[in-house]
C-alpha cells in the first residue's frame, strides 16, 4: 500500500515533538488502570455579540503497564468527524499515532532511556483552539502538539497560534507577567476526589501591546490518585472560555487491544538514528 507523502511527513513531524516532551518527563512509578471520557468545550464571544462554540470529545486509556492511549474525535467542515489516536507504550519503549483519514498508522520506536508523558499530550491541531477557528488563542489540552495546558504554562498565545511565553520573550523584566496561585476546596468528580488550584496570570500594560493589564484565570481539578486532570475552567479574554471535564471515569483494567491500530491499518515503524533496529 502506498502511502501518501504529504501524511506520512504530517504523522513524521508530530512523532518528533512528542519524542521530545517524552524524552524530558518522568513518568509515575505505579499506574492506575481506567478509562475515561473526557468533554472540552470552547467558548468566544465577539465584540458584536456573535457566540463561537466548539467541542472535542476525548476517550483516554491506561493500563497496569503504564500504556496510555488519546482518542479525540473534532468536528470538521461540513458536519465530518475525523478522530486521532496517539498510543505510548513504556514497556515496548513505542509511540504510535494514526487517524481516521488515513489506513496506516506509524509506530516510533524510541531509545531505551525514554520516559513517558502522564497523561498523554493532545493531538497535534486538535484540542488547541487556534487549530478549530482562526483567531483563537490559549486554551487547555495536553503538553505537546498544540496543545494548551502547556501553552498556559508557557504564556499566552497570540492570533494565529503564536506562544509569546518563551523565555528570552520578555526582554524587559518590568514588563514580565505576575502568577498568582490560589489553592482551591477539593470536590468529588465523576467519583474520584480532586484537589484543586487556581493559577492566575496577568500580564502588564504594554507586555502584548496592551494598553491595561491582561489576566488569564486557570482552575485546575487533579486526582492524586489517577494522576489526571479531572475538571478545568480556563478563562482568557483574548480567546474565550474553555471548559474541560471527565464525564464518565472506569477504573477497571482496559483489554490490551484496545492499544493496537484497527484491524487493516498498515504499520510504519521508525527508528532513532542511533538504533541498531532497521531503518
Amino acid at each position: 500500500m502506498l502511502i501518501p507523502a504529504r501524511s506520512l511527513l504530517a504523522l513524521a513531524i508530530f512523532h518528533l515533538t512528542c519524542s521530545v516532551a517524552v524524552l524530558a518527563q518522568a513518568a509515575p512509578v505505579r499506574y492506575s488502570p481506567y478509562t475515561a471520557i473526557e468533554k472540552t468545550t470552547f467558548i468566544q464571544k465577539l465584540a458584536d455579540g456573535t457566540t463561537i462554540l466548539r467541542e472535542a470529545n476525548v476517550t483516554m486509556l491506561r493500563d497496569s503497564q503504564g500504556r496510555t492511549l488519546r482518542k479525540e474525535t473534532v468536528q470538521l467542515a461540513g458536519g465530518r468527524e475525523m478522530t486521532h489516536t496517539v498510543v505510548a507504550d513504556p514497556v515496548a519503549k513505542t509511540f504510535t499515532t494514526w487517524t481516521t483519514q488515513s489506513k496506516f498508522a506509524v509506530r516510533n520506536h524510541l531509545l531505551a532511556a525514554a520516559r513517558f508523558p502522564n497523561p498523554l499530550p493532545a493531538v497535534a491541531g486538535s484540542s488547541n483552539p487556534a487549530s478549530l477557528s482562526p483567531g483563537l488563542g490559549s486554551g487547555a489540552g495536553g503538553s505537546v502538539g498544540g496543545s494548551v495546558n502547556a501553552i498556559n504554562a508557557a504564556g499566552p498565545v497570540l492570533p494565529g497560534g503564536i506562544g509569546v511565553g518563551l523565555a528570552g520573550f520578555f526582554s524587559d523584566p518590568n514588563l514580565k507577567p505576575t502568577i498568582k496561585r490560589e489553592k482551591l476546596e477539593g470536590k468529588t468528580i465523576a467519583g474520584v476526589y480532586a484537589e484543586g488550584i487556581r493559577m492566575t496570570t496577568t500580564y502588564p500594560v504594554n507586555s502584548l501591546g496592551n494598553d491595561r493589564p491582561i489576566s488569564m484565570i486557570r482552575e485546575t481539578w487533579t486526582s492524586a490518585d489517577l494522576n489526571i486532570n479531572l475538571y478545568s475552567v480556563t478563562d482568557d479574554p483574548r480567546s474565550g472560555m474553555q471548559i474541560t471535564e471527565v464525564t464518565s471515569l472506569d477504573r477497571s483494567e482496559p483489554d490490551v487491544t484496545l492499544f493496537d491500530p484497527p484491524a487493516g491499518y498498515e504499520i510504519k515503524d521508525t527508528y532513532p538514528s542511533n538504533s541498531s533496529g532497521p531503518n
